[in-house]
């Protein structure tokens, strides 16, 4: 705003009209600069930037240390048989078995020729109540008293 320029007193100490403004004055000289004053206050947060554009994929990680062992699975489905494999070779032969039983007698063979007829033979004992058992097949017995009377 211009200046109020107050006009000089009148004849009777009344003050006169206010005079008209005068022509505007010549810029002053520029001044010198102030100190740097206080750092402001921070301002409010700005409303979030648009979604930039992926990076690039980075490098493999490390490799890890080896896990725990898992749970065993659960049993599995009986698969079908495989086809036979190929014969095998001859095994080493084995050691003599042991000795078998007995077999049943076979049956029984023809007569033999006749012998020639012995001597006469001396006179026994007559012992009284005694009786003969014979013996076949074998050529020894252990009783007492015994004799062999045939071997063929």
């Amino acid at each position: 705003a211009p200046p109020i320029v107050v006009g000089l007193p009148g004849r009777e100490g009344q003050q006169g009209a206010p005079g008209t403004s005068g022509e505007p004055g010549l810029p002053g000289p520029i001044g010198e600069s102030g100190p740097v004053g206080p750092p402001g206050l921070q301002g409010p947060v700005g409303p979030p930037g648009m979604k930039g554009e992926p990076g690039l994929q980075g490098p493999s990680g490390a490799k890890g240390s080896q896990g725990v062992q898992g749970l065993q699975g659960a049993k599995g489905d009986g698969g079908s048989e495989g086809p036979a494999g190929p014969k095998g070779d001859q095994g080493v032969k084995g050691s003599q078995g042991a000795k078998g039983n007995t077999g049943a007698q076979g049956p029984m063979g023809t007569n033999g020729a006749a012998g020639e007829k012995g001597e006469k033979g001396s006179a026994g004992q007559n012992l009284v109540g005694g009786s003969i058992y014979t013996r076949w097949g074998r050529t020894t017995c252990d009783a007492t008293g015994t004799e062999l009377v045939y071997a063929g």
